[in-house]
């Protein structure tokens, strides 16, 4: 219930005229280097970024988090450590993210 008030109230605030939430595009995601990128992980939503997108990524992903009913699965027992990296000039992740949120 809680979840769901924080939701009705997140998206009751962003519904107000003048207060548009930014939607994911491919820059928040373009990257050069390994230290470029920053993991957005929620249980229901989340990505690897850019840093210079984390603030605008972190609010949309938080809000799509709090608008999703899901339930996490259980991380495999094989899951290779957690890392952020830049391939091919976007940015990605492995493993499972030992600080969930923003980290």
């Amino acid at each position: 219930m809680h979840k769901f008030l924080g939701a009705l109230l997140l998206t009751m605030t962003l519904s107000l005229p003048g207060f548009a939430q930014e939607k994911p595009s491919p820059e928040w995601f373009a990257c050069t280097q390994d230290s470029d990128c920053v993991d957005i992980h929620y249980s229901c939503a989340g990505a690897t970024v850019n840093k210079s997108f984390a603030q605008k990524a972190n609010e949309f992903y938080k809000l799509e988090n709090a608008r999703t009913e899901c339930t996490s699965p259980q991380p495999p027992a094989n899951a290779p450590p957690f890392r952020v990296f830049c391939k091919d000039n976007v940015c990605g992740s492995e493993g499972i993210n030992p600080n969930p949120g923003f980290s």
